[in-house]
């Protein structure tokens, strides 16, 4: 991709758009909710940082509270990429870089000690590998995998909880964030009937795709 000197900055935008990429049921509505919350987010992943940020702005989900860890362009002049940073890349199988890569959003947030760490492969766990907490709670998602295989067993040693289903609703994950709230005294009262108003809105922009049903199996033995 590099040598060939594609993608030009330019044409991100519209590859994000022309692809048709669709966000997991229940993902706008939880970024909602947890930007009115404030609650500092890292995305990890082995893709592209320009095109997440990218999907994430044409959803009007890319908010302050949002840092994106990933593999980033570095384009020249005739807005060509020139090479890739880090060096080496994260991979499916380095995320565990993700401490050290991501230091300076981890001393702005070193005041938050409870982690809430979401993924679709066991390897996305190792995101939290060296990060300072008190308290974590880890949610994997199966992708249609048959709860009886020996990828979904590999999930229920590697996560808290999981949840069932093919495109698996991130709704399990608002409750958690609700139950936090709740029960938090440094959050107040203001700030929960603001995230109940975005995750209103969002709820009304996502209704024409209706409901989609979870189930969630939890308490890793």
């Amino acid at each position: 991709m590099i040598e060939h000197g594609q993608p030009p900055r330019h044409l991100i935008p519209r590859m994000v758009r022309e692809t048709k990429m669709e966000p997991r049921p229940g993902a706008l509505k939880l970024l909602a909710r947890l930007a009115a919350l404030e609650v500092p987010v890292l995305i990890v992943s082995a893709g592209l940082s320009d095109v997440i940020e990218e999907f994430l702005r044409q959803h009007n989900a890319l908010t302050e509270n949002i840092t994106v860890c990933s593999n980033r362009l570095n384009y020249g002049a005739d807005s060509a990429p020139q090479s890739v940073a880090p060096d080496p890349p994260i991979t499916s199988f380095t995320k565990d870089t993700a401490y050290r890569a991501s230091s300076t959003f981890f001393r702005q947030h070193s005041q938050r000690t409870t982690l809430i760490v979401i993924g679709d492969s066991c390897s996305d766990i190792d995101a939290a590998t060296n990060v300072p907490h008190n308290h974590a709670i880890s949610i994997g998602f199966l992708n249609g995998k048959d709860i009886h295989n020996d990828s979904a067993v590999r999930h229920l040693q590697t996560y808290d909880a999981i949840v069932l289903g093919h495109n698996g609703s991130l709704d399990p994950v608002d409750a958690v964030i609700d139950e936090l709230a709740n029960h938090d005294p440094t959050i107040s009262s203001p700030r929960i009937q603001r995230m109940f108003r975005s995750v209103a809105e969002e709820q009304k922009r996502e209704g024409a795709e209706g409901s989609h049903p979870t189930r969630i199996h939890g308490d890793r033995n």
